[in-house]
């Protein structure tokens, strides 16, 4: 199963002219180099602020996420990448949240009541 990923990507000085072909040209080098890690571009939005473009993204795994960074990186795309979550993800946050919140309210009360003796 994939995991979903978006990736914020910054040119530098040397990316930049890279950056000029961030159209057609730099959505299919961002497709190939995610498919060839076994992952799939959802989208690739060049975008005006503080980064050049946003990448949705699966990818089979935090590794394969690692070395697209990395490489991107290396030819001058800073990259970061947050791992997105799903709905059926942030609901199973929520309730583990609930039952660890009430096991250490459980043993704060606990430990609590062992200092009072």
């Amino acid at each position: 199963m994939l995991s979903e990923y978006v990736l914020l990507m910054k040119a530098d000085q040397t990316g930049s002219v890279g950056m000029l072909s961030a159209s057609s040209e730099g959505k299919a080098a961002c497709s190939a180099a995610i498919e060839s890690l076994g992952g799939r571009l959802h989208a690739f939005l060049p975008v005006i602020g503080a980064y050049d473009v946003v990448v949705h993204a699966s990818f089979p795994d935090d590794v394969s996420v690692v070395v697209a960074s990395h490489a991107w990186n290396v030819a001058g795309m800073y990259t970061e990448a947050m791992r997105a979550l799903s709905p059926a993800e942030m609901e199973s946050v929520g309730e583990m949240s609930e039952k660890l919140i009430a096991t250490l309210h459980k043993e704060n009360k606990v430990s609590h009541e062992l200092e009072q003796r």
